[in-house]
């Protein structure tokens, strides 16, 4: 009985050049180069990947308000949950996104420009209206 090859490895066809993919070879090298960053490299991606943009305390800020107003709509039963279709409604948990809106928001908003704080204002009271609303329902 033959004895079968245990584990796998990972191919990066982007980096398989005309000749080996005409032959069906393939390079562990190519493979291993956009493994994970190792602690020699820094931690620091391959060049070739490009380098990944620099966010400030407020661009990590406004990206935590979206995922928590997202959240929100979530919980209030306003919004479909995307991994499963399915309607949940947890007024507890919307309740406590908003109030991470609020406070993220208070915090954000003096190095923010004219038109960004009218939206996450307006992304605010949005929530906190239609939490009213499902409250009375």
């Amino acid at each position: 009985m033959a004895e079968e090859e245990s584990g796998f490895s990972v191919v990066d066809k982007r980096r398989v050049s005309q000749e080996e993919s005409t032959t069906g070879e393939t390079s562990s090298s190519a493979a291993q180069e956009d493994a994970e960053p190792s602690p020699e490299s820094g931690g620091h991606l391959p060049h070739s990947l490009g380098e990944l943009p620099h966010l400030t305390v407020r661009d990590r800020l406004l990206m935590s308000i979206d995922i928590l107003h997202q959240g929100a709509w979530l919980a209030m039963g306003l919004v479909a949950d995307p991994s499963t279709g399915e309607i949940e409604r947890n007024l507890d948990d919307a309740k406590i996104a908003i109030d991470a809106v609020a406070y993220l928001a208070s915090q954000v908003e003096p190095s923010l420009d004219e038109p960004t704080r009218r939206e996450v204002k307006r992304v605010l009271s949005d929530l906190q209206v239609n939490f009213v609303r499902q409250k009375q329902l």
